[in-house]
């Protein structure tokens, strides 16, 4: 069983269409998930390629039972044909200024076929001609006939790649006269990872069976292509077209066409959903990957500068956030697929992405570069271009530009502009290295010498200075710690409750602290949840301008929302020591507000930081044995409390990361009704984790 759904990736992809425009966002981008949908449904494209005279035309005449291409010694196919399935027979054909015309199908050999000059030109004007006929084989597959590549022109180039690009597997024609030549191997090597082709050796029928036995020239050709292929099979074309329109049974017999059929029934049906859903991701990584940049952008900008944009950036979070858990709709029926599909280019493309922005998966630098190295490798030309964006931040150029000239090799279109510029910054610093080697070369030895001389000094004196610096520093510092210490406390310092622990816990959770569920952030942005998550008190606390007044509690809040207990720490940060952990449902005072979501609070007479999302001031009521608790994963910083079990329903509230929720039921489609802060409501099951 496939690790995937269809229909729930179709449904997903919906939704996150819906909730994208909602955000009023991003909308040329959720335009595009139409496109993806209305591709999964169609029937499979399958694109026949091959050099010409390789018998494609042949092929195709074959394949729908009857002479409806031309079939010559020569280039005969100029433009590319699709044929596909309808009730009735027509001939539509695509300009290339975006107009369509309808043609009899009589013409269908002149729109297509090479012939005299006027017909010639008038190739030049079409992108492409539509066959649709009422014939069986074509309602499960719709073929593309390409141009034989090496007599395409420049003119149809693009076409064909456009085609290639959105094909779901490809049929490689090859003739038993000149069976896989280099250039034929070259042109499969090129292909996407994903494409890998079914190579149909056509022909067979003027193989010399005294000299060349079938089955061992076709092991032949097997042994060289190897893994680059689906299947090698041999037919003759030209006895399968006799065959099926004479009805002559023998020679239908001796064409060996029903291996194709074989084929088509074992290999290319079965894996139709797998074929459409690594088409999906080659689309989806691109797609997903620019929205996130952007996403990324728009975060980075969203920093409130002075207290009166602060709404704003609040309600910019929230849109993010929101568009974060569209894009993670898209990503999450595909995640357990990627993370098995080890073999796959594309897969392991978009497993980069997620671990790269931290969608659906945890945010891992090293588990994303990983990905997308094993992908590049594959020959996935975006793997390789993105792996090179990363290695030129890193500086490490010379990594850069062999990706990047792999991705050029590939023809992936963003790649030479960056290798432009890469060579250009690589130049002018070897030109200044070069100038001030010149001019250091101009200096006498005396005023090398000196200059030497006085580095040295400086260098030295700098250093005293530093030193000096550090020393006033730590010692004042550790003035002031101390008689912080016995204030907060009320002793004379030496109570071992506030003594700083090892750091080896930082990555501890703060809802249980636990170290089998790091978060994504450092900082949780609890500002941006506090109108409706239950401590709106908290977040507008006012702060004391006097620093005596900070040990005072000036209200009693409660932990809530974990499933055990929270973190006391050191100072307002999830990297800081721990202090100690505070149950659940225990009584804290509050001081005041302090930095990174967190509240400076009074447990137990030990003063110290816990994060404002985990404190509320109705006291929680006690648990129950049977009650199921999960937590919320997945997400950078929330998940939203809807009304109903729909993304289209109103919200109640924000759920930060890391908090626990009452698990109530099942709603039946992709939400859980739960209990959050006493409000009743339904979460997405992907952001949710029983623990």
């Amino acid at each position: 069983m496939a690790p995937f759904s269809v229909p729930q990736i179709i449904e997903n992809i919906r939704q996150a269409k819906r909730e994208l425009i909602a955000t009023q966002m991003f909308l040329d981008e959720a335009s595009k998930l139409d496109s993806y949908v209305e591709h999964i449904n169609q029937p499979l494209l399958i694109m026949v390629m091959g050099e010409f005279s390789t018998g494609k035309s042949t092929f195709i005449n074959a394949l729908v039972g009857k002479r409806i291409a031309v079939v010559d010694a020569l280039p005969t196919t100029a433009v590319i044909t699709k044929l596909c399935h309808s009730e009735a027979e027509k001939v539509m054909v695509y300009y290339r200024d975006g107009s369509t015309h309808e043609y009899e199908p009589d013409e269908f050999n002149r729109l297509t076929a090479e012939s005299d000059d006027e017909a010639n030109a008038q190739h030049e004007k079409i992108d492409y001609v539509e066959r649709a006929m009422p014939m069986p084989v074509l309602r499960d597959m719709t073929i593309i006939d390409s141009p034989g590549l090496n007599a395409l022109k420049d003119a149809h180039a693009e076409a064909t790649k456009r085609f290639v690009e959105q094909a779901d597997t490809v049929l490689w024609m090859i003739s038993s006269e000149k069976a896989a030549t280099d250039t034929e191997y070259q042109g499969m090597e090129n292909l996407s990872p994903r494409l890998k082709p079914v190579v149909i050796v056509n022909k067979m029928d003027l193989l010399d069976e005294e000299e060349d036995d079938p089955e061992r020239f076709l092991q032949n050709i097997r042994g060289k292509l190897k893994d680059k292929v689906q299947a090698v099979i041999g037919i003759s074309a030209e006895y399968a077209v006799q065959g099926k329109t004479e009805s002559n049974e023998e020679l239908l017999a001796a064409s060996n066409f029903s291996a194709f059929d074989d084929i088509v029934r074992d290999v290319i049906l079965p894996n139709r959903d797998a074929y459409k859903v690594n088409s999906l991701i080659d689309e989806l990584n691109e797609w997903l990957y620019g929205i996130m940049k952007k996403v990324q952008a728009a975060e980075e900008e969203n920093t409130p500068n002075e207290e009166q944009d602060y709404n704003k950036y609040v309600e910019n979070r929230s849109v993010l956030s929101r568009v974060e858990d569209a894009l993670a709709l898209v990503a999450q029926p595909l995640k357990d697929y990627c993370e098995e599909s080890t073999n796959n280019a594309s897969a392991l493309a978009l497993l980069g992405i997620l671990h790269e922005f931290g969608l659906v998966l945890m945010q891992k630098e090293s588990q994303a570069m990983s990905a997308y190295e094993k992908a590049a490798v594959k020959n996935n030309s975006f793997a390789q271009y993105v792996l090179a964006t990363h290695y030129v931040k890193k500086n490490a150029q010379d990594k850069a530009v062999y990706w990047l000239n792999r991705a050029i090799k590939a023809e992936y279109p963003l790649a030479a502009s960056l290798l432009a510029e890469v060579e250009r910054k690589k130049a002018s610093v070897e030109q200044t290295a070069k100038q001030a080697k010149v001019v250091e070369e101009k200096l006498e030895p005396t005023q090398l010498k000196a200059q030497a001389s006085v580095h040295e000094n400086s260098d030295a004196n700098s250093k005293i200075k530093i030193y000096r610096i550090v020393a006033i520093a730590g010692v004042c510092l550790a003035v002031v710690i101390g008689a912080f210490v016995m204030l907060m406390n009320g002793s004379d310092g030496e109570d071992s409750r506030n003594a700083v622990v090892s750091t080896d816990k930082t990555n501890m959770h703060e809802a249980t602290g636990e170290n089998n569920q790091p978060q994504k952030n450092s900082v949780v942005q609890e500002h941006a949840g506090e109108k409706d998550n239950g401590i709106s008190q908290t977040a507008t606390a006012p702060k004391s301008s006097s620093p005596m007044s900070n040990t005072n509690v000036v209200a009693t809040y409660y932990v809530v929302n974990c499933r055990e207990s929270i973190t006391l720490r050191s100072e307002p940060s999830t990297t800081a020591s721990e202090i100690t952990q505070i149950p659940f449902g225990k009584a804290v005072g509050f001081i005041e507000t302090a930095d990174n979501g967190f509240s400076k609070i009074n447990y137990d007479g030990l003063v110290g930081y816990g994060l404002s999302s985990y404190l509320s001031s109705d006291k929680p009521a006690a648990r129950r044995q049977e009650e199921r608790w999960a937590q919320v994963v997945n997400c950078k910083d929330w998940i939203t409390l809807r009304s109903s079990p729909s993304t289209s329903a109103v919200s109640l509230a924000q759920i930060p990361l890391g908090a626990y929720v009452m698990c109530l039921g099942d709603s039946g489609n992709e939400f859980y009704e739960v209990e959050y802060n006493g409000k009743h409501g339904y979460a997405l099951k992907v952001y949710l984790e029983y623990r």
